[in-house]
């Protein structure tokens, strides 16, 4: 399968945007990248680590380096942190990519959270996940080719929900 352009996952943490794309890249027969990942490579060091020992800047500045390597790259999945939108750098870099927003109740975020070491979402969970859902929430719509709602179904039902819209939408060919 050959994709016509490269295929973005957005959304908010916990939405699934990773493993979704482990499972399209394999249905699709593609690679997929992680931009997370990327930056975790990049300081040899887990994302949480980067927040506590650099900062929130240090990892915005390697995750427009990540999306920026990523997006060069030829049929791919790619699947970013969830404020990747909030860079108007990182979204210019979007521009000629498949965009799909991941999106989940704030319900099935915070169950998804539990145990999970997010450094954005450090004391009152509910509070700070509403704040961020707030802010991007918007960017999220605004930027996306595509919504595919992850509340309550499989990884494996989201992927296909989204080939089935690249198909008919001519972004994937056979």
């Amino acid at each position: 399968m050959r994709l016509v352009k490269n295929i973005v996952l957005i959304g908010m943490p916990c939405c699934g945007k990773t493993a979704v794309a482990k499972k399209l890249a394999s249905i699709l027969g593609v690679m997929s990248v992680d931009t997370d990942e990327l930056v975790e490579f990049e300081l040899g060091q887990k994302v949480a680590e980067i927040f506590t020992n650099h900062g929130e800047k240090v990892f915005r500045k390697y995750e427009t380096m990540a999306l920026s390597s990523a997006v060069k790259m030829e049929n791919v999945v790619i699947s970013t942190g969830g404020g990747v939108v909030e860079s108007q750098t990182n979204i210019n870099l979007l521009k000629d990519c498949f965009v799909i927003y991941l999106s989940a109740s704030k319900n099935a975020l915070l169950k998804r959270l539990d145990g999970t070491n997010r450094p954005l979402l450090k004391g009152d969970i509910p509070k700070k996940l509403d704040d961020i859902y707030l802010k991007r929430k918007n960017i999220y719509e605004s930027w996306r080719d595509a919504t595919v709602f992850t509340s309550s179904i499989s990884i494996h039902t989201v992927a296909k929900r989204i080939y089935d819209i690249l198909i008919d939408m001519n972004i994937a060919e056979s």
